[in-house]
C-alpha cells in the first residue's frame, strides 16, 4: 500500500467525508457504517472506532478506502483544515458578469436554443435561474435555500462561431474551495421524493427532474457525504442512470446503497439518457422498482 503522509489524509477525509473537527489528530465525522457522529479516524494510527454502543465498528484505513474509491493521492487537494482560506457557502456568489439567460441581450437568444436542444425549457431556465456569459451557462446550486455553488457549463456555438473551441478549454466550471461531490442537485425537494433517479450531468437532471424523479450526483461518483444524504431521505428505491462511458461508477455506486440498506439499480443503456425518450425511460427503470413503493 502506498504511504500517504498526515496531512494528504487529511485533505482527502476531508473532501470525502463531513468532517467537523480535527483535534490531538483525530477526525470527527459520522460513522460511514451507521451514520452515528461520534466516530473518530486517528490520522496517525490510520484507524477509527464507532462510539455508538450498537455499532462499536473498528474502521481501518484499508476500510476507508474501499468505501471511497479513490486513494488520497488520486484525490487532488482540498483546501480545508489548513492555514489557507476556506470557502464558506455564506461568501458564495455567481461569477461577475453573468445574468439571467432570459434577462440577456436578443443576440443570446441562441443560449435558450440550445438549452431548448438540451430539454431545458424556458420555464425550467427561469424555475433553476440559469445564467449565462459568453459561451458559458451557469446552473446555481442551492442548499437549504442557500447558494452554495454553481456547475458551469460551457456550450458549444458551432452555429455561430467558425473558430470554435480549443481542446484545451475546460467544459466545466466550479467555484474553487467548495467540493460540489457534498452535494445534490434540487435536494431541498428531492429529499422528499419515495423514489430517486440519478444521473450524471445538470441538464438530463432537469429534463427528466419530474418525470424521474432525477436529481445529479455532479458526475459519475457518489462520494460518502452523497449516500448519507440519500440514507436520511424518504427514498425507498434509487435508480442509477449514468450515461454508458461510466458503467463501472454506476454499479458500485448502485453497491454502495445496497450495502447499506438502501435499494438501488444500476440501469444499463447505449450512450445517453438524452438520446431516449422519457416514456422509454420510465418505462425502463419503473421495471426496476418494487410495486410496493
Amino acid at each position: 500500500m502506498t504511504k500517504v503522509n498526515e496531512r494528504s489524509l487529511i485533505a482527502w477525509l476531508a473532501g470525502a467525508f463531513p468532517v467537523k473537527s480535527i483535534q490531538e489528530h483525530e477526525a470527527n465525522f459520522p460513522c460511514p457504517f451507521c451514520y452515528h457522529p461520534s466516530f473518530y479516524f486517528n490520522v496517525r494510527k490510520k484507524v477509527g472506532w464507532c462510539h455508538r454502543a450498537q455499532c462499536h465498528r473498528r474502521t481501518t484505513y484499508t476500510d476507508l478506502l474501499e468505501i471511497v474509491g479513490y486513494a488520497p493521492e488520486e484525490a487532488g487537494y482540498v483546501p480545508r483544515f489548513d492555514n489557507q482560506k476556506q470557502v464558506s457557502p455564506a461568501q458564495v456568489g455567481l461569477p461577475m458578469g453573468v445574468w439571467p439567460v432570459l434577462a440577456g441581450e436578443e443576440s443570446d437568444s441562441w443560449v435558450v436554443d440550445v438549452l431548448k436542444h438540451r430539454g431545458v425549457t424556458e420555464k425550467k431556465i427561469k424555475q433553476f435561474n440559469i445564467h449565462a456569459h459568453n459561451h458559458w451557462v451557469y446552473v446555481p446550486v442551492y442548499e437549504d435555500s442557500k447558494l452554495i455553488q454553481y456547475v458551469g457549463r460551457r456550450l458549444n456555438r458551432k452555429a455561430e462561431t467558425k473558430e470554435g473551441f480549443s481542446k484545451e478549454e475546460p467544459r466545466y466550471d466550479y467555484l474553487k474551495g467548495i467540493d460540489i461531490t457534498q452535494y445534490l442537485f434540487g435536494w431541498e425537494e428531492a429529499k422528499t421524493w419515495k423514489t430517486l433517479t440519478l444521473v450524471e450531468n445538470t441538464f438530463n437532471s432537469i429534463w427528466l427532474r419530474e418525470e424521474l424523479n432525477c436529481t445529479t450526483p455532479f458526475g459519475s461518483y457518489l462520494s460518502p457525504i452523497q449516500i448519507t444524504k440519500i440514507a436520511k431521505s424518504k427514498a425507498k428505491h434509487i435508480a442509477i442512470l449514468f450515461d454508458e462511458g461510466a458503467n463501472k461508477s454506476a454499479q458500485k455506486a448502485a453497491t454502495k446503497l445496497n450495502n447499506i440498506g438502501i435499494a438501488a439499480d444500476f440501469i444499463k443503456i447505449k450512450k445517453q439518457p438524452d438520446d431516449y425518450t422519457k416514456k422509454h425511460l420510465k418505462e425502463i427503470i419503473d421495471a426496476t422498482r418494487p410495486t410496493n413503493i
